[in-house]
């Protein structure tokens, strides 16, 4: 009997020692040889005018433990020869909906016309985080950071008041990994809701005024509550309310979106009216209210949009007065394109500090977008601080991120010549210590596989709550990629296509428009079955049920 059990000690002993053994080669397999790496031989860019020719970056554990010309590297470390490269501070996007995805479009009910319909409805819900609706897989994660950017502001997607900003680090995979400050700003903009108060933009700005002000009153009551409470009535708990208390003592920025040059003055007199720390977000045409911005003080986050390039066609005949009409307009929007391309640089001559932000961008524009301003006289430097030391003060991280400096953020980007010449590519990229290393051949391709499915000419209609729209989407094949144009009864200039990515029948690409001079993007996910296509349109206005056709001529 003894014996017996003494075997099965033995047994159990050895099945524990086992599964030990195997949960230990288990955790090994997961984790990254070392977190110690090396980046040798480098030209390092700490700051904006601060240069090491040949140096090295050493990281450890998440951060930068020593940079310089003479650094001893530690026999754990895993080396990287950067012979010829560059190294930079992580970039740092500003403002983004990135891992945040559009909300279902719901009805609306038909009880809530009243001046103080529910909150929810009104797109008033600034007491939730954008956490709360982040998604960690969503590819536009990725996309920011294989632009070379390892920190993002991301807010909810809505209305007048979508929620709270959460500052991420662009690595790890679950939101408690990449989670590097929550509430970090009030999200806001100029956007009514549909149908119910607020729905204009006077309204938004009447609503503002009357939650501030109720805001502040109650922010008194409960602190005179707290110390005293005999004899008072006890405060109505409102967390919407209660999410503003900070902004009424500035403690919490609001961060407005605010495109253009009208809804900055606006914003600015609701600030000027009601005291609360401002960030000027998403700014796309803002030249013509700089001194305005300048004397608020506002932080400032320009959108790295761009419209797409005006030209003027110089083999025209002036025969008709249509002639004449086109070649006029031809020559207001080569105007104010030059007049995009050059705002960074007039706010950097300007004396305006800024950032960017990519709300209403694509990360794969940034280097493109970028080279274009600095022809258009943005220097190199304030272009990289726009990417790294400005956003980091204006977010309030400078002590953590923004440059290449010992007991910073192990937040780098590593590229095979200087940023801003047209040949770089960026080689590695480190998030959090975490080192993502890319092919640069790989990147520069463009898959064309199952192109047959989408090539060509289709006539569509669009429906939505407002009503329908028709138009053609032309998509061809270079050999190079897919691209093409897409017309719209509802828009007077084609937009251009890109990002066509086919997956079997499915198919999603992104259109850009342009009206006045300023871009926006309609996104396009449709099932293409033989002649025949079915899907959605989201577009900034609301989304829209697309059905079409092959047109069996083209």
């Amino acid at each position: 009997m003894l014996k017996a059990k003494k075997v099965v000690y033995q047994f159990l002993v050895l099945a524990a020692l086992m599964l030990t053994i195997e949960a230990v080669a288990q955790r090994d397999e997961m984790a990254p040889v070392t977190d110690t790496y090396a980046i040798k031989n480098v030209t390092i860019v700490q700051a904006p005018g601060r240069v090491i020719p040949m140096g090295t970056v050493l990281i450890s554990n998440g951060l930068i433990k020593q940079v310089g010309a003479s650094v001893t590297i530690p026999s754990n470390a895993k080396v990287i020869d950067a012979d010829s490269m560059f190294v930079y501070a992580g970039f740092i996007d500003g403002l983004s909906y990135a891992g945040i995805p559009r909300p279902e479009e719901r009805q609306r009910p038909r009880d809530v016309l009243s001046m103080a319909p529910p909150y929810e409805w009104a797109g008033i819900q600034p007491h939730l985080p954008a956490t709360q609706f982040l998604d960690p897989s969503d590819k536009s994660l990725v996309q920011m950071r294989e632009a070379g950017f390892t920190i993002t502001q991301v807010v909810p997607r809505g209305q007048m008041l979508p929620g709270q900003g959460t500052i991420l680090v662009l690595s790890g995979e679950d939101k408690s990994e990449m989670v590097l400050r929550e509430g970090s700003t009030l999200f806001s903009q100029l956007s009514g809701a549909r149908g119910v108060f607020p729905a204009t933009t006077i309204g938004v700005m009447a609503k503002w005024r009357d939650l501030y002000r109720n805001a502040s009153y109650a922010r008194i009551h409960s602190a005179n509550y707290a110390s005293n409470p005999a004899g008072m009535e006890r405060p109505d708990y409102d967390p919407v309310i209660e999410s503003l208390f900070p902004v009424t003592t500035n403690q919490l920025s609001v961060t407005f979106d605010a495109k253009s040059d009208l809804d900055i003055h606006r914003v600015i007199a609701l600030q000027k009216d009601l005291g609360f720390k401002l960030v000027l977000a998403n700014i796309e045409k803002g030249w013509p209210a700089m001194s305005k911005i300048k004397s608020s003080g506002a932080g400032v986050l320009l959108s790295y949009d761009l419209p797409k390039e005006a030209k003027i066609d110089s083999s025209r005949e002036m025969e008709t007065d249509r002639d004449k009409e086109i070649a006029a307009l031809e020559k207001k929007n080569v105007e104010a394109y030059m007049q995009y391309t050059s705002q960074a640089a007039k706010f950097s001559s300007g004396g305006v500090k800024f950032g960017f932000s990519s709300m209403s961008a694509k990360p794969a524009d940034l280097k493109k977008n970028l080279m274009i301003m600095i022809e258009n006289g943005l220097s190199e430097d304030a272009a990289l601080s726009a990417l790294t030391t400005n956003p980091a003060s204006i977010l309030g991280i400078s002590n953590i991120a923004g440059t290449v400096d010992a007991g910073k953020m192990a937040n780098l980007v590593v590229t095979t010549k200087p940023y801003f010449s047209e040949e770089s590519a960026i080689k590695y990229v480190f998030a959090d210590g975490d080192m993502y290393e890319f092919d640069i051949k790989a990147k520069s391709e463009s898959s064309t596989e199952g192109a047959e499915v989408i090539v060509g000419t289709w006539n569509y209609t669009a429906s939505s709550g407002d009503g329908d729209s028709e138009g053609v989407i032309t998509i061809t094949n270079d050999g190079g990629g897919l691209s093409g144009s897409m017309t719209n009864s509802q828009v007077p200039v084609p937009g251009d296509i890109s990002d066509v990515s086919i997956s079997g029948k499915e198919v999603s690409f992104v259109v850009t428009f342009n009206m006045d001079g300023q871009n926006f993007e309609v996104e396009a996910s449709v099932t293409v079955e033989k002649n025949t296509m079915e899907g959605e349109l989201i577009t900034p206005f609301g989304n829209a049920a697309l059905t079409g056709e092959k047109d069996p001529n083209n």
